[in-house]
């Protein structure tokens, strides 16, 4: 990213190879990333690969005038469904202090629509009752307004000390 913010007239391809879901949760993570950084959204371009098992992120950088790289495959997202696995899973987790992690709500939500026999758990590591309220309170609207039933929703409140920085917010499916 560095060499996008030293060439002005630069644009950044991105391509994004993978199931629906993990696309979405890898432009999520770079958008994350480029605001951290102070970067021009408006330089940025996201396209999408084929809908591999395995997720692959390109990254281009194109001068002006140059020729933009295409993807690899087209993908026909009408066709594209996520595999709901046979166990529990947590499917987004976000922990104070972890760049690497992101919340991701809305895919959640998209997940509980497609399935609606799963239900979801809600893990919220906080240090006290009061700030667990509050995340909880604004989660479960998010998916409310999402569609999402509140019968379909355990929440739990996982007391830690705020000396561990181990505050956090697990995301659980149950198939």
């Amino acid at each position: 990213m560095n060499n996008l913010q030293n060439d002005p007239t630069a644009k950044a391809y991105i391509m994004i190879n993978g199931k629906k879901i993990a696309r979405n949760a890898a432009e999520k993570r770079i958008k994350d990333y480029i605001k951290l950084r102070g970067s021009d959204f408006e330089r940025l371009v996201f396209l999408y690969g084929k809908a591999d098992k395995t997720t692959e992120i390109e990254l281009w950088l194109v001068p002006s005038g140059a020729k933009p790289p295409a993807p690899k495959a087209a993908i026909d997202a009408a066709s594209e469904k996520f595999e709901m696995p046979n166990e529990p899973f947590i499917f987004s987790k976000e922990y104070v202090l972890d760049l690497d992690e992101s919340l991701d709500v809305e895919g959640y939500a998209e997940v509980l629509k497609e399935y609606p026999k799963s239900r979801g758990n809600i893990v919220i590591l906080e240090t006290s009752r009061k700030l667990f309220n509050r995340k909880e309170k604004e989660i479960l609207a998010q998916l409310s307004n999402s569609g999402i039933n509140r019968n379909r929703l355990k929440t739990f409140f996982k007391k830690v000390k705020a000396e561990e920085m181990q505050q956090g917010i697990k995301l659980w499916v149950l198939p």
